[in-house]
């Protein structure tokens, strides 16, 4: 298993993105909320085990469902208007990786997860703003003789959304070999390029996400 390292950055100015800042500022954005009804299986609208729904944010943070989560992605309105600074701090932080360069902003309450998946992006970084987050990582070798999804993880749908997602609920898979690694609060990791991974939010959890092409 690839060496993987956590490293503290508890920057004060993204520690003020909160749920309640959340909810104060953008408490009447309507969202697509993901909502994990499985933990695999690829019968589901986007990938294994998951639907989706219309809501506000406050409605969505009122509600705290461990079975969803929000992710926004660059072009999402809201990471374009009230969350636009966090990804300029964000990137200052960590530096601006080399290529393409796109965010994801996860809003997530304890028990809610993402299944086992992995990304085409070569450089994936995590950053826990508030909360902790389990990250489970299977490396390419033994990823690749497990199930994956016919249909999302096909050429088309990886060039599409840039990920593959397994027919595997990792989390019961005793047999498969993992690492488990716990991200804390002010907290950043560094997903290997090409394993396969699953997040868990063990507490109420916000993150930021930066990845590249290269």
């Amino acid at each position: 298993m690839e060496h993987t390292s956590v490293w503290a950055i508890h920057d004060p100015i993204l520690n003020k993105v909160s749920f309640d800042y959340v909810k104060k500022n953008m408490s009447n954005y309507t969202t697509h909320v993901n909502i994990m009804t499985e933990k695999y299986g690829s019968d589901q609208i986007e990938h294994a085990g998951q639907r989706y729904e219309e809501l506000t944010i406050g409605e969505f943070i009122t509600q705290k469902d461990p079975r969803k989560y929000v992710k926004w992605v660059d072009e999402d309105h809201g990471l374009k208007t009230s969350l636009k600074w966090v990804k300029s701090r964000l990137i200052r932080i960590l530096g601006r990786p080399r290529g393409k360069t796109n965010w994801s902003f996860w809003l997530g309450f304890k028990g809610s997860f993402t299944s086992l998946h992995y990304d085409e992006e070569v450089t994936n970084l995590l950053y826990v703003i508030h909360g902790l987050k389990r990250i489970t990582l299977v490396s390419p070798k033994d990823a690749s003789i497990l199930p994956k999804s016919s249909e999302h993880c096909s050429d088309d749908y990886i060039e599409t959304k840039g990920a593959c997602w397994f027919d595997i609920d990792i989390f019961n898979a005793a047999h498969v070999p993992r690492k488990t690694i716990l991200v804390r609060s002010g907290e950043c990791i560094q997903i290997p390029s090409g394993y396969a991974h699953a997040a868990e939010n063990l507490e109420d959890t916000i993150a930021v996400s930066l990845t590249s092409d290269a």
